[in-house]
């Protein structure tokens, strides 16, 4: 199509690799964002791309489920008791779409999407440099109990992928500083790893570096004229160009001046940076708690976990940080003495069924928001979707429709 402007708001993965991909097809593009590239919610995450065990690891559940992450300390998953109100109509539609995510052909679906992320990442840090590494996961448990139902799950879930579930010698075999009171875990050997924080920037970089404008600035209302959008008012301009997409994540003030209702919610996640230098060979999940540890570059262990339904701007709780401190060393025994140097919070946005809305909502306005706690994972294949629709007026997924939620 050539060199149309293409304005996109929000500036987290999902809006960084769609702006990506557009300039590799030639339009000009633009970022809308004043936001702190910290505040993403995949500044910080896990950094982990995880076919086989994000499709065979869902995190939908039941009523009665959510009366427990209501009063567990150690759920995962957390909700609290204004937000659970407050959300009401989003916990419901949540409740009546729980079996969605156990079907095999969306089990199959995640996979597949997962896959295609795997060898994007790995095509694109031949590129940019962003420390990328197929190294696996390893997925541990201390609790007989616990380990013993997430394998007779695996043993009831589709075949997708490839593991291997091993006692607790061979885990140890392969990450010899495991606590070694651990009773067995999963080993997933297609699963990659990427430091989030250094793929953001260096797409920032490399797209500054090719002419893409990042401006600093509120974006707080669209301006219509019949079915498209003529304009884009922020805080310091007045912005036009030939398309636009949000990708806001959770943050939803710009829907108001389309009288738009996304049901998107913040899904929030914690992280800990410490200062233990514990050599790991592997990415691991604590999987008595869904808990990931994983070592970055410079040697640091960093620990994230929890989806916790609160408000975007709602204070972070400090039990979170010192829980992900706790197991951290739990797990990891030899890093007893280690400090937490630095703590993140971010807000994933979900959708009730935890997929993602790429959809177009005015003739030049596009959507591809709600990838809830596998931002980073589905990046890629949402962006290539979006671009899809943009050129070619749709795309093959009604999964992904805003028309689901009507």
């Amino acid at each position: 199509m050539g060199k149309e402007t293409i304005a996109i708001i929000g500036r987290g993965i999902v809006g960084l690799t769609t702006g990506y991909r557009l300039l590799e097809k030639g339009y000009n593009v633009i970022f809308i964002d004043d936001s702190p590239y910290q505040s993403a919610a995949s500044w910080n995450n896990a950094g982990l791309i995880s076919p086989t065990y994000s499709a065979l690891s869902p995190s939908i559940g039941t009523i009665k489920d959510i009366s427990k992450w209501m009063f567990s300390k150690n759920s995962g998953i957390r909700i609290s008791t204004s937000s659970f109100f407050k959300n009401l109509n989003w916990i419901w539609s949540y409740v009546r779409k729980s079996s969605l995510a156990m079907r095999e052909e969306i089990m199959k679906l995640v996979y597949d999407m997962i896959k295609e992320a795997v060898e994007w990442y790995d095509m694109l840090s031949k590129k940019i440099n962003f420390d990328f590494k197929k190294d696996g996961l390893i997925e541990v448990y201390l609790a007989k109990e616990n380990f013993d139902k997430r394998v007779a799950r695996l043993e009831n879930y589709p075949k997708l992928g490839s593991f291997e579930i091993m006692d607790a010698k061979s885990v140890l075999e392969l990450e010899p500083n495991l606590n070694k009171e651990i009773v067995g875990g999963i080993f997933y050997p297609e699963e990659a790893s990427l430091d989030p924080r250094k793929l953001m920037l260096k797409l920032i970089s490399y797209m500054r570096d090719s002419g893409v404008n990042f401006f600093e600035e509120r974006a707080l209302r669209f301006k219509l004229q019949g079915s498209r959008v003529s304009s884009l008012s922020t805080n310091k301009s007045e912005v036009k160009a030939d398309f636009f997409v949000i990708a806001t994540g959770a943050h939803k003030e710009i829907y108001k001046s389309l009288n738009l209702r996304v049901p998107v919610i913040a899904g929030r996640g914690y992280a800990v940076i410490t200062d233990a230098k514990v050599e790991l060979e592997h990415h691991i999940s604590a999987g008595d708690y869904r808990i990931s540890i994983a070592q970055l570059e410079e040697g640091n262990l960093k620990a994230t976990g929890f989806l916790e339904f609160a408000g975007v701007r709602d204070e972070p709780r400090k039990e979170c940080f010192d829980f992900l401190h706790e197991k951290l060393i739990q797990y990891i025994p030899n890093a007893k003495n280690c400090k937490v140097i630095e703590t993140w919070l971010g807000s994933r946005p979900c959708t009730p069924d935890l997929m993602p809305i790429i959809d177009r909502i005015k003739d030049n306005l596009f959507i591809n928001v709600g990838h809830c706690r596998v931002g980073v994972c589905l990046a890629p294949f949402s962006s290539r979707l979006l671009v899809e629709l943009l050129e070619k007026g749709r795309h093959d997924y009604d999964l992904f429709s805003m028309r689901r939620f009507a």
